[in-house]
């Protein structure tokens, strides 16, 4: 009858301990640090998410098109009331004033357009994904937003990336560089 008893009490103590392991929360997987200039350099690829192989991605999501954006043009500038881009390319200066021109069509009344600036890799494993800034237009129609970025000092040459969400949610994402 003891052994008995023995063997009730711990199945009952492994149902327990099983229960209380299930209810306590998850963490986070370990994350490599994200590697050097030189080692982003060499290894080349970017992963579909804007950032180098060994980039931590922490709960980065997967674009979702909501058909209300057919393009943004990476520039250094924009002319006329159109907002049309001028100077297109993905390569920029320290000192250049970086434009993201989205071209929207037939947005309904009140569309919510935030493009989030970010840096993908500048040498420091530390900035990888840190937010350079943040802005938000609310429009509608169909017409061309210029979001811009103009650094208060040089901007570190490396990787980036520009964010676009429609209505908070993430649309496009669009990766430059400086050198």
């Amino acid at each position: 009858m003891t052994s008995r008893l023995l063997r009730i009490s711990l199945a009952v103590l492994a149902l327990c301990l099983a229960q209380w392991a299930c209810s306590l929360p998850l963490r986070p997987l370990e994350t490599t640090p994200a590697p050097t200039a030189a080692e982003s350099s060499a290894a080349g690829a970017f992963e579909q998410t804007g950032a180098p192989a060994g980039c931590p991605v922490n709960g980065a999501q997967a674009p979702k098109p909501s058909g209300l954006i057919l393009s943004v043009t990476m520039a250094r500038g924009v002319t006329g009331d159109n907002k049309e881009p001028s100077d297109p390319t993905t390569a920029f200066a320290p000192a250049d004033v970086v434009h993201a021109v989205v071209s929207v069509k037939d947005a309904p009344l009140g569309t919510r357009f935030t493009a989030t600036w970010k840096v993908i890799d500048i040498g420091d494993p530390a900035s990888c994904n840190s937010v350079l800034a943040q802005y938000d237009v609310e429009t509608d129609g169909t017409r061309n937003i210029d979001f811009n970025l103009t650094p208060d000092s040089n901007l570190p040459a490396g990787s980036y990336k520009v964010e676009i969400s429609v209505n908070g949610v993430l649309d496009q994402v669009v990766s430059f560089t400086v050198q």
